[in-house]
């Protein structure tokens, strides 16, 4: 739940209302995070009690989201402060079994989540708690363990497993064998030796990482957001259903119809046989809603299965009713899912829309210029008075260059550009206002995003790090291209040809002589007369090389533009070369670019599988598996 709808439903505690308290809000929403602290310490020693453990659990979220990982233990330290001041706060208690979580004290962070799970049953964090339970027992289990690495840090059997149920399920069967099980060990070693050095050497300290990181979770905590706060919030009860149902009962009308067979049948007074009426009679049906619905109203009175003599439109048949369906609507339980699904799916997207637009008025979002004639798109098109900000015309650029290739366009006029800078300023807004006031991070999913983003992020950044000096010599260049000059760089010599085959030397080179006269009737002749499928559809036109041994051979010293007659196997071809071009080497300026990204990648996957094999190698990691799990046992 927000703090904008906690204030609206609860007593609003004395801190809320402190200017203060306000302004460090205010700061975080800036992402000033150090005068939010600031603020946060201050207020601390003016508030006693309830309140004081509120500004105390909001230094706990602030330490632990913005200087994360390094002030885990702060945010633990200030979160069980607040904790002792209100145990009765089911948010609180939720978030010291959390911030156990964030200092891998996985058992006193089961303890509390097991606590808010069983003391506060319907607090809006207990399924939370629930999927803490579920992320940590893995890691207390540690009666069976699958592997060990610098002597006191080890994988459990069920955080094996654990890993095994989360693959994707075309590799399940991979890592369910003893060599699987290995290969999936040691990559789970490998990206935690990869994390702790990244945070040793610090790379998730600079402003830039933040950034991506902060870039990456705007979209990941928007998702989260909208499955927690709309999906999950938004019900369809089944008056809503019914009400809805009844009001467009008209769309799910079932219309009557008679499906019959019938045959022409002048003897009106005989009928005939069933042999003759199933072998002559054919399929027709009626409906109710159709042109024909006298005929179907007058149909529907009859008995099925008997032949019957009837006049239509003046035509006399003979006719066996096979199926009358009844008109009607669809039973409201046949559809009762499909309704409720579209009902819910329609209240989440208003609620959606209403919320965005909301937050926009909240921070003061406000176009410029936006009703002048001109349709040059203006330099400053916003403000956001909130925080005094213009979105300017290179704001709105940055936005269009993030845009995939073929939705540009559309965003590419003036009004396209104020639809997009209200896309994007929406997005940042709900990222800002999510972390201050929802915490979307201290939210199980919203918490294993971030976590997630943030080591991938951190990982690619010593990744780069450790890459960033790799180069390729004009040298190395070289080399390469006289090594591969004959395998990789030399285009075979090759032909553009018409040709035309037929089995029959007669007619061979009676469309010969006619070619020989018209050449340029070559493409028409082919596309008549050829055997072969592919020269009908091309008129002859296709292209060889001298890897085309036999057939290169034969029109290589072919005079240009001349038709010839060939004798192959038991074919004859007409055959008449248009370009010939000799074998050539691709020039090194041509290839110089290609060479040298292909060396650089193989010198950097060179050096980060050393690099992390060496990582590895140092943290001697043992496989406490057993062999006989090589076959499933």
């Amino acid at each position: 739940m927000s703090l904008f709808l906690s204030l609206l439903i609860f007593k609003i505690p004395k801190i809320y209302k402190d200017e203060s308290f306000i302004g460090a809000k205010r700061y975080e929403t800036e992402l000033n995070y150090e005068k939010a602290k600031q603020e946060y310490l201050k207020l601390s020693k003016k508030y006693k009690g309830k309140d004081l453990a509120i500004i105390y659990e909001n230094l706990a979220d602030l330490y632990f989201f913005y200087y994360y990982p390094d002030s885990n233990k702060l945010a633990l330290d200030y979160i069980i402060k607040a904790h002792k001041l209100d145990k009765k706060n089911d948010r609180i208690l939720y978030k010291v079994a959390l911030y156990y979580e964030a200092v891998e004290n996985y058992k006193e962070a089961s303890k509390y989540y097991e606590e808010l799970a069983i003391k506060f049953q319907k607090s809006e964090f207990f399924n939370d708690a629930m999927n803490g339970v579920e992320r940590i027992f893995p890691k207390n289990y540690k009666d069976e363990l699958a592997a060990k690495y610098n002597n006191e840090e080890y994988i459990t059997l069920m955080e094996l497993e654990k890993e095994i149920e989360n693959q994707p399920v075309f590799l399940r069967s991979k890592y369910e064998t003893y060599d699987g099980k290995k290969e999936l060990i040691n990559q789970i070693i490998e990206n935690r030796l990869l994390l702790k050095k990244a945070l040793s050497e610090g790379y998730h300290l600079s402003r830039q990482f933040r950034e991506k990181l902060y870039e990456a979770l705007k979209d990941e905590f928007a998702r989260v957001y909208y499955t927690k706060y709309i999906v999950e919030k938004i019900k369809v009860d089944s008056n809503e259903v019914k009400q809805f149902y009844e009001k467009n009962k008209q769309n799910y009308r079932i219309w009557g119809f008679v499906n019959l067979k019938l045959l022409k049948w002048d003897d009106t007074l005989n009928l005939p046989n069933d042999s003759i009426f199933d072998s002559l009679s054919k399929i027709m049906t009626f409906y109710e809603n159709s042109p024909d619905s006298l005929i179907y109203k007058s149909l529907s009175k009859r008995d099925t299965g008997k032949i019957f003599i009837e006049i239509i439109k003046d035509t006399t048949y003979a006719i066996r009713i096979i199926k009358i369906q009844e008109p009607g609507y669809t039973k409201l339980e046949d559809i009762y899912t499909s309704i409720e699904s579209n009902l819910k799916f329609e209240k989440e997207r208003k609620t959606w829309e209403a919320l965005l637009d909301s937050i926009l008025i909240r921070y003061g979002f406000n176009t410029i210029n936006k009703d002048t004639a001109s349709k040059e798109i203006p330099e400053t098109l916003a403000v956001i008075e909130a925080f005094n900000t213009y979105i300017t015309k290179s704001d709105y650029q940055n936005y269009l260059n993030k845009v995939p290739v073929i939705y540009r366009k559309a965003y590419s006029t003036k009004e396209g550009a104020y639809e997009l800078i209200k896309i994007y300023t929406q997005r940042e807004l709900l990222f800002r206002d999510a972390i201050v006031y929802t915490r979307i991070f201290t939210i199980s999913d919203g918490y294993t995003t971030f976590k997630r983003n943030f080591e991938n992020l951190l990982i690619n950044e010593l990744k780069d790090e450790i890459l960033r000096d790799i180069s390729v010599s004009q040298e190395e260049i070289k080399n390469y291209y006289q090594e591969n000059r004959e395998k990789l760089f030399r285009i075979p010599a090759n032909a553009k040809i018409r040709k035309l085959t037929l089995d029959n030397e007669k007619e061979a080179r009676r469309i010969f002589n006619l070619i020989s006269k018209n050449p340029q009737k070559f493409d028409s002749l082919a596309k008549i007369y050829a055997k072969e499928q592919e020269e009908k559809q091309f008129g002859g036109l296709m292209f060889v090389n001298e890897f085309d041994t036999s057939l290169f051979n034969q029109i290589k010293n072919l005079k240009i533009g001349k038709p010839n007659l060939i004798k192959r196997d038991k074919e004859w071809m007409i055959v008449s070369v248009q370009e010939l071009n000799p074998a050539r080497y691709r020039e090194l300026s041509e290839v110089e670019e290609q060479i040298r990204q292909l060396l650089l990648n193989n010198k950097k996957e060179e050096a980060w599988n050393n690099y992390r094999e060496k990582l590895k190698e140092e943290a001697k990691i043992q496989i406490l598996i057993k062999e006989e799990n090589k076959e499933g046992g």
